[in-house]
């Protein structure tokens, strides 16, 4: 039997973005796009109902992990912090500390055996020794020509990062085993035994054998990757990959692999976490979605759910071919969007289709002159108001 809808729970408002789990307490942790934390209970396919919100660090959070026996959460956010909570024994979260050092944004984060591990848009891979907390004793490691976008670590303890368009498989703290380039950029990387699963902008998840090279390839989509997770059962390595459309591709990553399953979401799949064998998803509309093998939900739950993403697809499709665009300073555009200010002017934002994100908001930010900070309000506009995935060059 393959995975289909179970349940699906929302955060009060905007999207749901990052995913946590901590085992012993059946505490499932989401965050919102405003840097709120949600807390909810899941056991015995249950899902249930908010029980906890903490207001979280002030600032959107691009990652997540949970310390499994220290019942610690960490969370890294978009000012380049990294927030530490604990789990309580109603649910909640308590406000531990937190930790400074990256200059940019903090975009994956590990955690074993007291270290913290941290990586960031600032190029760098950061050592946290909770023990010792004074900031001069971090390990800084400048990983990457690019961003690092996300790094794994194996059972064994060794690391893989992403960052732009290079992969790198890392010996030692700072010594670099093996290194890949690719075409594009490579977003998400885990790690299953002794291979590594990456995925990117260009559709395709490739798979490398530690200290070997490259071994399999399968293209998934033409959509950009966005989230990614991953499990082993019963022998099977399985990677889910989450994607531009609202589609999530499930594949076998067994020899050369095979795509096993499509599942598909209302809207973009920001987060993947594997629980118990069920996959959970959190959507750009705000709901928290689990496809499982014995689906809690009814047949006629579950037909109501597969129509409303169709109906979300034709939206969108129809958005999109029937949109108007205009001409701004003699340039034309597929979409062009009125921006009020506090002080009450216009302002004129032109985006056309493929364009990247980030730098439509950059750009727009420089040419009227605003503060810097506003950019990922502009691109989480774009992306809801033209119902794409972030189309993310480069950051």
């Amino acid at each position: 039997m393959k995975l289909d809808f179970s349940t699906q729970r929302a955060v009060p408002m905007g999207e749901a973005r990052c995913i946590g789990w901590h085992e012993s307490t059946k505490t499932l942790i989401v965050t919102d796009e405003f840097g709120k934390l949600h807390t909810f209970l899941y056991e015995n396919g249950v899902l249930s109902d908010i029980i906890f919100t903490e207001e979280g660090p002030g600032s959107p959070i691009l990652c997540l992990t949970v310390a499994q026996e220290e019942g610690f959460v960490f969370v890294g956010d978009m000012k380049g912090d990294i927030t530490v909570f604990s789990i309580n024994s109603e649910h909640g979260l308590d406000l531990e500390y937190q930790l400074h050092g990256h200059s940019d944004c903090v975009s994956s984060l590990y955690f074993k055996e007291g270290m913290l591990l941290s990586g960031g848009w600032d190029k760098e891979l950061r050592y946290f020794n909770l023990s010792d907390l004074d900031e001069d004793s971090h390990l800084v490691v400048d990983a990457h020509e690019g961003n690092v976008y996300d790094f794994a670590v194996s059972d064994e303890g060794m690391l893989c990062s992403a960052g732009g368009k290079q992969l790198i498989i890392w010996a030692d703290k700072g010594i670099p085993l093996n290194e890949y380039e690719f075409e594009t950029l490579i977003r998400h990387v885990c790690v299953i035994g002794n291979d590594v699963y990456c995925y990117g902008n260009g559709g395709v998840l490739f798979k490398f054998g530690v200290g070997s090279h490259h071994i399999a390839q399968l293209n998934v989509s033409t959509g950009m990757g966005l989230s990614m997770a991953h499990m082993k059962s019963e022998g099977i390595p399985t990677v889910a990959v989450g994607v531009e459309d609202g589609l999530v591709a499930v594949i076998n990553g067994s020899g050369s692999m095979e795509l096993s399953e499509k599942l598909f979401v209302p809207g973009t799949p920001w987060d993947l976490k594997f629980i118990d064998g069920s996959l959970f998803v959190t959507v750009s509309d705000g709901r928290i979605v689990c496809f499982s093998r014995e689906p809690v939900a009814t047949v006629e739950e579950r037909t109501e759910y597969h129509a409303e993403y169709g109906a979300y697809l034709k939206s969108r499709m129809e958005r999109l071919a029937n949109s108007t665009g205009g001409v701004i300073d003699g340039v034309s555009y597929d979409f062009v969007f009125d921006i009020d200010l506090e002080n009450g002017s216009i302002l004129k934002l032109g985006y056309n289709r493929g364009d990247n994100l980030w730098k439509v908001a950059w750009d727009f930010i420089a040419k009227n002159k605003l503060d810097s900070g506003f950019d990922q309000q502009i691109v989480s506009f774009l992306q809801r108001a033209t119902q794409t995935g972030y189309n993310v060059e480069q950051r």
